[in-house]
């Protein structure tokens, strides 16, 4: 990564309810794992040693990339706020679109579900994906799935 001009960090987190955080570190240059934590929870006391164990392994990044979680901000401000070197920190403009998509939309986007459900669209589009998935593969005979009429299984 020398040879690279140094490395940028890409730091992020996924968890499902009940099972804690995987917390992940990254180099897109590279496609590199960087380290993979299980945290307990996001919370910036947890996060920092992530990032130490990150840098003392492989040195001082030239930028870190991160979302826009409330733990992760002052986790990384901090950090970097303790290195010696500066090292630009860039907002992940995937996680800042659908914040602020979210934001906008989901007043509309739940007024409009809220209408397609009073006028029963939602059978009458499930009937129809049905029709269109027989058209487009010949079946003998189709199987639903037992309480999802949706979801079609394609026998050959």
């Amino acid at each position: 990564m020398v040879r690279d001009g140094g490395y940028p960090l890409n730091i992020d987190a996924t968890s499902e309810a009940g099972s804690g955080t995987l917390y992940v570190a990254y180099t897109d240059w590279r496609g590199w794992v960087l380290g993979s934590w299980r945290l307990t929870t996001e919370r910036a006391n947890q996060i920092t040693p992530c990032l130490e164990e990150t840098v003392e392994r492989f040195g001082i990044p030239v930028a870190i990339m991160r979302d826009l979680g409330k733990a992760v901000i002052p986790a990384t401000k901090n950090f970097v706020k303790d290195l010696d070197e500066d090292v630009t920190i860039l907002s992940c403009h995937a996680h800042f679109l659908k914040d602020i998509g979210k934001d906008l939309l989901e007043p509309s986007y739940d007024e409009l579900r809220k209408l397609l459900r009073s006028y029963g669209f939602k059978a009458s589009l499930q009937r129809l994906i049905r029709e269109w998935a027989l058209t487009l593969v010949e079946v003998d005979p189709p199987i639903l799935i037992p309480n999802n009429p949706s979801t079609l299984v394609l026998s050959n």
